[in-house]
Formats: structure tokens, sequence, C-alpha cells
């Protein structure tokens, strides 16, 4: 088989991440080559990477990824492989006698995917712009926790992503045209790969198997083995506060100078909301207080609020609008909701005592 030795690296280079160099058969690469096309797989217990290639001439073997890659660092030649017995040779330019020992065809586990149900597809950009506003929501702390995902929930018209943890749930919705329904969930570390196999105005596709869900980018398809499990009924705390009036915020509200003050994530910060304008104040642990006057629209009753300003600025951070809306139930006191103007882009988080 012939094949550029640059184009395979680059392409070993994404697989190395699901070789496990310490298991035989899952530090391998998997490659078959037939009809001009070579198919690159690697997997773990967890997930599986397929590439297609373009190639001429056929293979089909099982060789160790990292030793394959260190064979082809550096060069940028065309290369002749060949698969004979238990023996994997490379030949080209600056190649003379290379070898490394692979496994027998007959052993050859390539796993083949009937890509028959395509759930959507949106640009890998407007993926990757939903995911960086969630993922501050996301509590890595604990990887084998329900913390450590993304949930995707597809309907006909649209796509809801959320995101959770101990003390504050996000959700952001997207128009997409879809025939199927499914709720699913990605690892936060899975995301971020997807990302970095989708080249500039590429497409995410998302398709479903017999057995999972498989994500489609460019030339590569990409199996999680995180589906349809223990979905969370994100829908019911954003439903409660569908007949609140929202307070309408500026998003240019700076509450920076707390963050000097508060040195603990669980200190509370003081928002007194008053005719037209916002103090807020905060106390550090040697008692000294700052407080600040934030002018704003607002002609209701004065109220307070305490809670964790982290979780103010995070959605802030990730919003684009001149305003934003703030819902709170003065019957229930017990949290709020932020959303983005013009968006579907919410977040819920607890409200504190102020002894906390």
């Amino acid at each position: 088989m012939k094949i550029n030795a640059k184009i395979l690296f680059n392409t070993l280079e994404k697989h190395l991440r699901f070789c496990d160099a310490k298991h035989p058969q899952l530090g391998n690469v998997y490659l078959e080559a037939v009809e001009g096309r070579l198919l690159v797989q690697t997997g773990n217990a967890r997930h599986s990477l397929t590439s297609e290639l373009e190639c001429e001439g056929e293979i089909k073997t099982a060789l160790d990824c990292l030793k394959l890659k260190a064979y082809l660092q550096g060069t940028d030649e065309d290369l002749d492989l060949t698969a004979k017995e238990e023996k994997f040779y490379l030949k080209g330019k600056t190649f003379r006698n290379a070898k490394l020992n692979c496994g027998f065809a007959e052993n050859y586990p390539l796993r083949k995917y009937n890509l028959s149900e395509k759930l959507f597809s949106l640009p890998a950009v407007v993926i990757k712009n939903a995911y960086k506003r969630l993922i501050k929501t996301v509590d890595d702390r604990d990887l084998a926790s329900a913390f450590d995902f993304v949930y995707l929930k597809l309907t006909k018209d649209k796509l809801l992503f959320a995101s959770t943890n101990s003390f504050e749930i996000s959700k952001l919705e997207l128009a997409v045209e879809s025939s199927q329904e499914i709720e699913f969930k990605i690892p936060k570390d899975d995301f971020t790969f997807l990302f970095s196999l989708a080249a500039e105005g590429e497409n995410i596709e998302v398709w479903r198997t017999e057995r999972n869900i498989v994500y489609k980018i460019g030339n590569a398809l990409f199996e999680g083995y995180e589906t349809t499990k223990n979905f969370p009924n994100f829908a019911a705390p954003f439903a409660s506060f569908k007949d609140i009036e929202p307070i309408i915020l500026p998003a240019s509200l700076d509450f920076s100078r707390h963050f000097l003050c508060t040195e603990a994530l669980n200190t509370p910060v003081l928002l007194r909301f008053e005719e037209n304008q916002i103090i807020s104040s905060s106390l550090n642990k040697e008692g000294e207080e700052q407080e600040n006057v934030h002018e704003i629209i607002y002609s209701g009753k004065p109220f307070e609020l305490y809670f964790n300003l982290t979780y103010l600025d995070n959605f802030l951070s990730a919003i684009s609008g001149k305003i934003f809306y703030l819902y709170f139930d003065k019957n229930a006191p017990t949290k709020i909701m932020l959303a983005e103007e013009e968006t579907d882009y919410q977040k819920i988080f607890g409200l504190m005592k102020k002894t906390s």
C-alpha cells in the first residue's frame, strides 16, 4: 500500500488519544486498505475513532500505534507499506529495512459502522460556542459523576444543551431540523476532542447506529459510549419561572472589585435592589466592606439577594448581548434564573444565606 508519511503521521497523532499502551490490543492501530481507501482505527474501553485516508493498494493489519508514529515522524515522503505474516515493512527514500511486529489479518477487529439514521448536522463552530457557554457549569472534580457531562435532548425542531453541578444548572437551545427524537450525553473531554477534529467551516454530523451515537467530522468517525442513560429533567426548574416578570439589567455590570474582597468561593455577595440602582456589598475575612452602586432601570419594591458572585460573573462572561434578564420568585426565594437577550441561554443557581 502506498501513502504519504506525513498524512498518516498526523492522523496517528489524533488516534493516540485512544490507545492504551499498557494493553497489547488497545495499544494497536488497525489498518485496512481496499479500493483506494485506508481505514485507520483505534479504540479503548469507552471510545472508537476511525479515519479514512486516500491510498493506493491494499493492506490489512494491526500494530503498535506509538511505534508506527515514531517511525513516521519528521518525514514527508511517500511510503510503500507491506504486512506479511507478523512483520510490517516500511519502504521509501530514507527507509531501507524498517520493520515492525504486527498482528495477523484474521485477528483484525476493525469495527464497521452502518450510518443509517442521521440525527442532525450543525457547524462545528456553532456547537463549540454553545459548549463554551455551558462548560463553566460542568464540575470536573469528580470525573465519574453526572456533573462531568453535557446533556443533549433532540426534538424535531430544536436541540437542547444542558449541564449542571451541585449548585447551578445551565441550558441553551439551538434550532435544528430532524426526523428523530433522542436524549444522550457527552463527557466534557469528548466534546473538546470533537472540536479538535473539525477543520474551519466543517460540520459535526451526529448519527445513530444499532448500538450507539457516532459523530462524523470530515473524514473521521468518533464513537462515544455515553448515550441515553440518566438524562435529568432540566425543563422543570426553568418552567417554574415562566410566569415571573423579569428585571432587565445591563450586561455591562462590573462586580470585579468584589473578587478582591471575597477570598472564599462560598462568601456571599449582597445585591440590594432599590429604585434605579443596585447596591452591591461584600466583606472579607477581616471584616472590611466593599460597597458599589450600579445604575439600572428599576421601579419595583426594594429587595435583597445573597449569592456566590462567581455564578453571575460566569454568566456575564458568556453572553454577547447588551442586556440580560433576572428572574426572582419572591414567594420562593431560594434561587434565581438569568437569561440572555434574544437567545435561549439560561442559567439557574441557588441563593445563599447572609451568614454563609
